[in-house]
């Protein structure tokens, strides 16, 4: 299952669903664990792929580690349930759910899913146009990946951070925020992450008139 999930946020969501399939051949069939583990990574994988089939599936598995007291789990799940919202254009139900993952996890502990719920947060807050509510929630996320040791939530925040400086015409800030999401996304080897880097890398870059090195950032990205 860890691998599975591993594999699909690197960007290998084909080899992902292989593993995820094998994983449900093997697992225990009366292992309520398990079966929410494997529902949280299908809707990890289902984000991924494209689509918002997961939210069912993340609030299924939000409930099963709920009752068993596994709040980590239950974070992780209900984290992939606020993004597909997000994806399916219910920015404020997702804004809401989120609040409740980062919750859940700083209940047990676990910064690094906490980083990674308030970064998403912040993005979704940015897209609902609440810039200064979007950059806390961005602060509070930088400091639960450097808590935790998170780089790779670290860099999704920065490149948040990025974006909203760039929106409010604070280019020097927006470089320097965007060229160390990229190192970071560089040296985690995601793919998803510097694909959004190098969008944010091409625009700057068109803005300032360099269409040929646009151009060439663009096709990198693509």
């Amino acid at each position: 299952v860890m691998l599975a999930r591993v594999r699909t946020l690197r960007g290998d969501v084909a080899g992902g669903q292989t593993l995820i399939t094998q994983a449900e051949s093997r697992a225990p069939p009366n292992d309520s664990l398990a079966r929410a583990m494997l529902l949280c990574t299908r809707a990890t994988i289902g984000f991924y792929a494209g689509g918002t089939t997961g939210v069912q599936m993340a609030q299924e598995g939000s409930r099963l580690a709920r009752q068993l007291g596994d709040y980590r789990t239950a974070a992780v799940c209900t984290q992939w349930r606020g993004m597909q919202l997000q994806r399916a254009g219910y920015l404020t139900e997702a804004e809401s759910v989120l609040v409740n993952s980062a919750a859940d996890a700083r209940r047990v502990g676990a910064h690094d899913v906490a980083a990674y719920s308030d970064q998403f947060r912040g993005f979704v807050l940015s897209q609902l146009g609440e810039f200064g509510a979007a950059q806390r929630a961005y602060e509070v996320s930088l400091a639960a990946a450097r808590k935790s040791g998170e780089t790779r939530a670290e860099g999704w925040a920065a490149a948040g951070q990025a974006g909203i400086a760039t929106i409010t015409g604070d280019f020097p800030r927006a470089v320097a925020l965007r060229d160390r999401a990229e190192a970071i996304f560089t040296a985690n080897g995601d793919q998803p992450g510097l694909t959004i880097a190098l969008q944010a890398k091409g625009f700057l870059a068109k803005r300032q008139g360099d269409v040929a090195g646009a151009t060439a950032i663009y096709l990198e990205e693509l």
